[in-house]
């Protein structure tokens, strides 16, 4: 039987702090190790919204004529307003972004939490934890799929809309650390896209990848979802705690 956190993570001397670790991915069997702030991508990690973007983009590329396929290969992880200079002429760039924020918004309200999303929110929620969501959404989209999830809203959000380059420049996990009050390199990231984590790692903060499709034991730093992790609060450092990775030995699944 899985012990509780508090009985997993309670003594300090069982886990030690993140440091000289700048831009590091996480070996899961690392863990536990102490971060100052969590920095959380949403669509993927928080909102299983990738059913709603997909649908969004396809009515988005047939109203401009565009290839849908395209599309859905480029915006991967991607902001919108970095894609469309590519899609649409120079004089249509703002309409079509207001147009792909309107698609986006009606169908905001079918999202859904990802697993262990409601849990980890009631969790920070409940301490004095920092943390931030990073998104590649504008604000008011990421607003309606966490509300539409029922998910409560971070303490600091970064979105699209608020950086002047999006992942996987480091611009947003960046401005997350600094709105916190921390530094980036004592940070942990959790984003579901190669581009999210290398942005989190060239901002300087330690990133673990989600990618519910991983069964690999060599991809020390994937984890499936936010389930895989155990993550807790104390002195107001974040506890991370893998619950794949044995004291010894490599990953298994839980019963």
């Amino acid at each position: 039987m899985k012990q509780p956190v508090s009985h997993m993570v309670h003594q300090s001397d069982r886990w030690k702090e993140q440091a000289n670790h700048r831009g590091a991915t996480v070996e899961l069997q690392s863990l536990p190790i102490a971060y100052s702030a969590l920095l959380l991508d949403s669509d993927g990690v928080l909102v299983d919204s990738q059913e709603l973007t997909d649908r969004a983009l396809r009515v988005w590329a047939a109203e401009i004529e565009v290839d849908a396929d395209l599309v859905l290969k480029m915006v991967v992880g991607r902001r919108m307003a970095d894609v469309a200079p590519s899609l649409v002429a120079a004089g249509r760039i703002e309409g079509a972004l207001a147009e792909f924020r309107r698609i986006e918004l009606s169908l905001a309200r079918e999202a859904r939490p990802c697993p262990g999303a409601l849990e980890l929110v009631r969790t920070l929620h409940g301490s004095n934890a920092k943390w931030a969501i990073v998104t590649s959404a504008e604000r008011a989209v990421a607003w309606a799929r966490l509300a539409a999830a029922g998910l409560r809203r971070p303490p600091v959000i970064v979105a699209a809309d608020d950086v002047q380059r999006g992942k996987p420049e480091p611009d947003g996990y960046v401005l997350a650390a600094n709105l916190l009050g921390v530094a980036p390199g004592s940070c942990l990231a959790v984003d579901d896209r190669p581009i999210g984590v290398a942005a989190a790692r060239a901002a300087g903060a330690a990133a673990i990848r989600i990618d519910s499709t991983s069964a690999s034991s060599s991809k020390q730093s994937v984890i499936r979802s936010l389930d895989e992790i155990d993550i807790s609060v104390q002195d107001e450092k974040i506890i991370v705690m893998s619950r794949v990775y044995a004291t010894s030995g490599g990953r298994h699944d839980e019963d």
